[in-house]
């Protein structure tokens, strides 16, 4: 925060210096409420951030809610472990081929399930490393967004740094939204709005 508000202080006298000079890009009556608007940003942008994180959050319990709601016994489904456990029971005699062919078959659903609980683990752990990154550079951000006018190149920096923003925040509850759509279709949508809308939720 230090630093950033050292920028302030430079942009500022660029701003002081353009104006003397009559360089055309430079409008003090433009630059000035905005930068007096970042200076503010700059020094409430973890409570800002960390409030637009919070929302997202929110939202990520309310499916981590929904999905306790929805239970284990449609993931078995989902993933089709009741008919593999059961791949032999309409021939009448169960052979021990058949039990080999369907241990192989749980075994392989099994490894597809361990392999998506890493993936979830792996973007949820990188969501969270993204996010203190971009909550550290917020300061810098909202300096560079506030004095966009007077520097045209890093406009496009400051529109990076929100999408990274926004990206980080929606990932969570999208991953978590699919994983309880997918549990609760299983159902035959049976309970979905129960689920969701629960008052616990």
């Amino acid at each position: 925060l230090d630093v950033v508000n050292i920028g302030f202080i430079a942009v500022l006298l660029m701003i002081a210096f353009g104006t003397m000079f009559g360089i055309s890009r430079i409008n003090w009556r433009q630059q000035i409420p905005l930068l007096l608007i970042g200076a503010i940003a700059v020094n409430f942008s973890r409570l800002i951030v960390g409030l637009l994180i919070d929302i997202g959050q929110v939202i990520m319990i309310a499916f981590v809610n929904a999905i306790q709601h929805v239970g284990a016994g449609n993931f078995i489904k989902l993933m089709s472990f009741d008919k593999i456990q059961s791949l032999s029971a309409d021939s009448g005699a169960i052979t021990g081929l058949s039990l080999l062919g369907a241990a192989a078959l749980a075994l392989i659903m099994s490894v597809i399930v361990f392999i998506i609980i890493l993936i979830l683990v792996a973007i949820l752990t990188y969501r969270i490393v993204i996010l203190w990154v971009l909550i550290i550079t917020a300061p810098i951000a909202f300096l560079i967004g506030s004095s966009s006018g007077v520097f045209k190149s890093v406009g496009g920096e400051y529109g990076e740094w929100w999408n990274k923003l926004v990206a980080a925040i929606t990932v969570g509850p999208v991953l978590l939204f699919f994983l309880w759509l997918a549990l609760a279709s299983v159902s035959g949508g049976a309970g979905i709005g129960d689920d969701f809308f629960d008052g616990d939720s």
